[in-house]
């Protein structure tokens, strides 16, 4: 393995930029907190000087405690805003196709649940046809491959109502989650156990 030679001008160089990185970040945080009175302020800087890290900060932490909050009053409309004459989707595929609403499937090569939180929104793939020619398999359905993910199931059924989308929600089933022992993997009377024979 070749290392290539850094000449030390390079290092200061690389040394200066990430210190100015790491002054920028802690003037971007400067600019968007409100702080009570100056003294809060100084405590912030000094601390984000010295460590690197202006969230450790006890003073800034009892500071942030003593900061008004701002309610805001958030309106939701009681009706649902029709997108479909604005939208460009052809009333043929609104009628024939349904949304699916559905909790993503683990993947089969992974046993994490990684990636199945929320919820996606899919068409089934409805009328298929083999090509003659090559054996591929067409279908008709452009929005067949179409999946969009939501955080929960509420916000993809607004989606899809102010789309014009018909929907199908299945029915969820809970999973029933075992907890074992390793010491199970060799227990005599379990299945588990493979003979070394």
């Amino acid at each position: 393995m070749i290392v290539p030679y850094v000449s030390p001008s390079m290092r200061l160089f690389v040394l200066k930029t990430n210190m100015f990185r790491q002054y920028q970040l802690i003037y971007k945080r400067l600019m968007a907190t409100k702080f009570p009175d100056d003294a809060c302020r100084e405590a912030f800087i000094k601390a984000a000087i010295c460590k690197k890290e202006a969230t450790r900060l006890d003073h800034y932490e009892e500071c942030r405690m003593c900061l008004p909050v701002q309610e805001k009053d958030v309106t939701v409309p009681d009706e649902i805003a029709d997108l479909t004459p604005i939208s460009g989707v052809p009333s043929e595929a609104l009628q024939k196709n349904i949304a699916i609403i559905q909790k993503p499937a683990k993947n089969a090569m992974q046993q994490g649940t990684a990636n199945t939180k929320g919820f996606i929104m899919k068409y089934p793939n409805d009328v298929t046809w083999e090509n003659p020619l090559m054996g591929w398999i067409s279908g008709a359905n452009s929005l067949k491959d179409v999946e969009i993910r939501f955080p929960t199931k509420e916000s993809a059924a607004y989606f899809a109502k102010k789309n014009g989308w018909k929907l199908f929600i299945p029915k969820e089933t809970p999973k029933k989650r075992v907890k074992r022992g390793y010491g199970e993997n060799f227990a005599w009377n379990k299945r588990t156990r493979v003979s070394t024979k």
